[in-house]
């Protein structure tokens, strides 16, 4: 009896409700018990003021396994200099559409025969590079395009850098191939030495156009320093994608080492946006054709009218993860393994191998909730669990690092092509 009383208690969920009336507007309150009540579960519901948010250190959410918020609150309390989020934050667009995830599965063979395939549908999204070129050369394209300059098919323009102390470049260019809209990021350092960190970011998978463009227009004219120029520079960020024909909820992933949660639910009452991971390394999957509807890419009718699509993004930082050596492009191709921590699950799979309480949890808030909520129960809760998770997961990783690598040396090399006998 007192090994039942102490599972009880342990499976509390201390859950904050923060709301701009939430004194008067119980709507996020009501969401989540409509949420949880059919789960079994015990749990705890705090609201807090917004007008109270930082008094008496309320902003440090941190003891709180789950905090659901309106997406607007979301975006002040953020700016409080005590913010602390919680293990998981659940962004609500509209909490009067907010719904219980159907708990239907999709067919068993999606997944499985997509990330069997991972090297066809894997590309990169989103790279930043930072190099190092002479302070004369920056001086020059600053002082030519001060001002909107089209040039040789491409349209140059300074944009105002809104907080250079947090971006830490205070001069940003955006370079725009008016043929094909590819688009690149030029972002300078203040001029102070004869060489200077210049980063730059592209998505070359739209085309490389743009920042064939800025190598040649910025960088050295001979062959060899062009070269040194490109091997030796610092990889940033890499954001590697694929794309897949399911809703977000239907796309179960893990990231290990993960102490912290983003769930984003759109105007629609459906998951948009799971985002899991810690610095240097972050997982997020994402309905694609809502974030196309919000850049007015496409009209809000038609995204009603496909179906839907999910992204799934991982993010690499190699400056700030300790599984990479060197961040110099040219030892980075043979040492990132974005996808060695992350797993995926064949979500037919979970559905036949979970008990139906964890597969109700994990339906209800998603994969990271249910695999801390085991961990903090017992050990042998978690390891119960993960025995159980990894007969669901889907064997993708080495397949996918090998065409990680494969994509990264040919992005070397197209660059490396880029330039170096460029007669300015």
């Amino acid at each position: 009896m007192t090994t039942a009383i102490n599972n009880i208690i342990s499976m509390l969920y201390n859950i904050a409700a923060i709301d701009q009336q939430c004194f008067s507007n119980l709507s996020i309150p009501k969401l989540i018990k409509s949420i949880l009540l059919p789960l079994n579960l015990a749990f705890t519901l705090t609201k807090i003021s917004l007008t109270n948010f930082n008094y008496q250190l309320k902003a440090n959410l941190s003891k709180y396994k789950v905090v659901f918020v309106e997406h607007d609150t979301y975006k002040v309390i953020t700016q409080d200099v005590l913010y602390i989020a919680a293990k998981t934050t659940v962004i609500v667009k509209d909490s009067t559409t907010f719904k219980f995830n159907s708990i239907n599965v999709v067919s068993k063979q999606y997944l499985p025969s997509l990330l069997n395939d991972i090297e066809q549908h894997l590309f990169i999204d989103k790279v930043y590079l930072t190099l190092n070129f002479h302070g004369n050369s920056i001086k020059a394209f600053k002082k030519r395009y001060i001002n909107p300059l089209e040039v040789s098919g491409f349209r140059i323009e300074s944009v105002h850098v809104v907080n250079p102390i947090a971006v830490k470049y205070s001069n940003q260019f955006k370079i725009t191939h008016l043929a094909s809209g590819v688009g690149a990021d030029l972002f300078f350092n203040p001029i102070n030495k004869d060489y200077n960190n210049t980063k730059v970011a592209f998505n070359p998978s739209n085309g490389l156009e743009a920042v064939s463009w800025v190598l040649n227009e910025v960088g050295s004219n001979d062959k060899t320093l062009f070269n040194e120029t490109i091997l030796n520079c610092n990889v940033t960020r890499i954001d590697y994608a694929f794309d897949a024909e399911v809703p977000v909820n239907r796309l179960p992933f893990r990231l290990k080492g993960s102490r912290s949660c983003k769930m984003f639910i759109d105007r629609n009452g459906n998951t948009e946006t799971i985002q899991v991971g810690e610095t240097g390394v972050f997982a997020k999957v994402y309905n694609k054709y809502n974030e196309q509807a919000e850049k007015d890419l496409l009209e809000a009718a038609d995204v009603e009218n496909k179906p839907q699509r999910s992204r799934c993004e991982v993010t690499v930082l190699p400056q700030k993860t300790s599984k990479i050596e060197s961040c110099l492009f040219n030892d980075l191709v043979d040492d990132i393994e974005p996808f060695s921590d992350l797993n995926i699950y064949d979500e037919f799979s979970l559905n036949e191998l979970l008990p139906d309480e964890d597969y109700s949890v994990y339906k209800a808030l998603g994969m990271f909730i249910l695999t801390q909520n085991k961990k903090e129960i017992s050990d042998a809760a978690y390891n119960q669990l993960n025995r159980q998770l990894s007969q669901c997961e889907i064997d993708y990783s080495a397949v996918a690092n090998n065409a990680a690598k494969t994509l990264l040396s040919s992005l070397m090399q197209d660059l490396l092509s880029a330039g170096g006998s460029h007669v300015k």
